[in-house]
């Protein structure tokens, strides 16, 4: 997941240039039992870290690119959870964001008791995005951003 995400990523913003012209993107491998880590009880610490500068203003998304047929929904509801995180720090110029990139094929996951009752545009809400997709999920992705 993690080098396909890479290469999405990659493909959207060659392709995307005269968009992002005035800014600067950075992602950053997020070291495992060495980063940044989010919940005490799992220590759940996302794959990247993306930073996306734009004039003052800089956004850092957490993101993770994983199969989500056993994933704890604490890790989905990061987004929620970072957006608290956010208000605490209380910087006009700091945005938080964070994203679950799904390699699991949508049609699989519904399949499972967790997400039977969703929607792909219900967990797209919740900051879930499917590699499936392609660069539509990172255009989605930084359309969220």
């Amino acid at each position: 997941g993690e080098f396909e995400f890479i290469e999405h990523l990659r493909n959207y913003l060659k392709a995307n240039r005269e968009q992002f012209k005035n800014e600067e993107i950075f992602l950053l491998r997020n070291l495992s039992r060495r980063g940044i880590k989010f919940f005490q009880r799992s220590g759940f610490y996302p794959d990247f870290i993306m930073w996306r500068k734009i004039k003052d203003k800089q956004i850092v998304a957490f993101v993770d690119p994983k199969g989500i047929r056993h994933v704890e929904d604490e890790k989905i509801q990061l987004h929620e959870n970072i957006k608290e995180l956010e208000k605490t720090i209380g910087r006009e110029d700091l945005k938080l964001e964070s994203f679950i990139l799904s390699v699991s094929k949508f049609k699989d996951i519904k399949k499972t008791y967790a997400y039977s009752k969703k929607d792909k545009k219900e967990l797209e809400q919740e900051h879930v995005l499917f590699m499936e997709d392609k660069e539509k999920a990172i255009n989605k992705l930084f359309d969220m951003l």
